[in-house]
């Protein structure tokens, strides 16, 4: 009997290179399926749904990579809470900018740093081509409610 799948226990990177490797686009929502958690599906949406904007500044904020063995998939996990602070119309939005900047820095430095340049594609809208097959399409395809029209 195969072990279940936990998806906190693997970052959002390890999950979208599977994801990558997945010969045909029913292969790729199943792995999508298979590693389901509230992370992946928040980043994808946060990706790819053109009704959310976020309210930080484009580009790579200046920020410190985290080191080996201080940084865990879980932080990822954890962290996606705190996404709601970052988007226009949001709880941030009675944030003052730089704080609000520095809070994103905050997160991304607890990441590994894989799971930190997602997180920067993300708000920056920039995802497609990051992870081979990994499309629009293909999260509608896979979570047809996920991204609104």
């Amino acid at each position: 009997m195969a072990k279940p799948i936990v998806p906190t226990k693997h970052t959002l990177h390890e999950v979208l290179e599977l994801v990558g490797k997945a010969p045909t686009k029913v292969d790729k929502a199943k792995v999508l399926k298979q590693y389901e958690s509230v992370a992946l599906k928040s980043i994808l949406r946060g990706a790819f749904d053109d009704s959310l904007e976020f309210n930080l500044p484009k580009g790579s904020p200046p920020y410190e990579e985290s080191r080996k063995g201080e940084a865990r998939a879980a932080n990822t996990h954890q962290s996606v809470k705190r996404l709601v602070y970052f988007m226009k119309g949001g709880q941030g939005d009675q944030i003052m900018a730089p704080k609000r900047e520095r809070m994103f820095i905050s997160i991304i430095e607890t990441l590994l740093p894989e799971d930190a340049e997602i997180f920067i594609a993300m708000k920056d809208k920039k995802f497609m081509g990051l992870y081979k097959g990994v499309t629009k399409k293909l999260v509608q395809d896979t979570w047809p409610t996920l991204i609104k029209e």
